[in-house]
């Protein structure tokens, strides 16, 4: 039977990747995000490449008010749900919310409060139906970067959300899963990392038939033979030099 799986932020590469990969695994999808325009591409792309079954809507993470409507017409739509990916991400200007306290609101909305919402929703629904599975995608910046702390909290806020939520659904047979992104373009350029989007999208796709409930990516190897190599280069260069 198709697995039918929201995905919510469904415009990044890397949730294009993901929703990639669970229509190879045969999966009914819906696709969300806040450009109806572009979702509507990528569904049409899912469909003439992979033949998906793949229907799409808009989704705003701070219209709180339309949350559950939202998630009982996907499911209506789709006839059930059995997944939910949340994929929303927000970095925002961290020097304009400093000073504008409705740019702090708008990264913490879509990065926490507007996905603590509508989980609520999803998971009451696949608590009822005792199977299931949602899988979050946060970041590591919280537990390194101070410098843009608005995002790095809300990130974590998601991150022990999730934990509260794993704990709650236990024993509903509803799985979550956290998926923790410790990089991104920019360290991956600097430590040349060789990881792209597909290779995370589908790594978080097959996250629901693996152990554990806890992924980070990329894993802890690519990052120390990305260190290595860069050390290596930079004695060669000085070799050289």
């Amino acid at each position: 039977m198709r697995k039918k799986i929201l995905i919510l932020g469904a415009q990044s590469p890397i949730a294009r990747a993901t929703a990639a990969e669970f229509a190879r695994q045969g999966a009914s999808l819906y696709l969300a995000d806040t450009n109806s325009e572009e979702i509507s591409r990528i569904a049409s792309d899912l469909w003439i490449r992979m033949n998906a079954f793949v229907r799409y809507g808009s989704f705003d993470a701070s219209e709180y008010d339309e949350h559950s409507a939202f998630f009982a017409n996907v499911v209506e739509e789709m006839d059930g749900i059995d997944g939910v990916v949340v994929a929303l991400d927000e970095r925002g200007s961290h020097s304009e919310a400093v000073e504008r306290f409705l740019e702090a609101k708008r990264i913490i909305e879509i990065n926490y409060l507007g996905i603590v919402s509508v989980l609520t929703a999803a998971a009451n629904y696949l608590s009822e139906e005792r199977k299931g599975f949602i899988i979050g995608v946060t970041s590591g910046a919280g537990d390194r970067n101070v410098s843009n702390y608005l995002y790095g909290s809300a990130k974590n806020a998601f991150a022990h959300f999730l934990d509260g939520l794993r704990k709650r659904l236990k024993n509903r047979d509803v799985r979550v899963i956290t998926v923790k992104l410790k990089t991104d373009i920019a360290e991956e350029a600097r430590l040349k990392i060789r990881i792209t989007a597909q290779e995370i999208g589908q790594r978080i796709a097959l996250s629901r038939f693996r152990k554990p409930d806890i992924i980070v990516l990329p894993s802890f190897w690519p990052f120390f033979v990305a260190i290595v190599r860069r050390f290596f280069e930079k004695v060669w260069e000085y070799i050289k030099g």
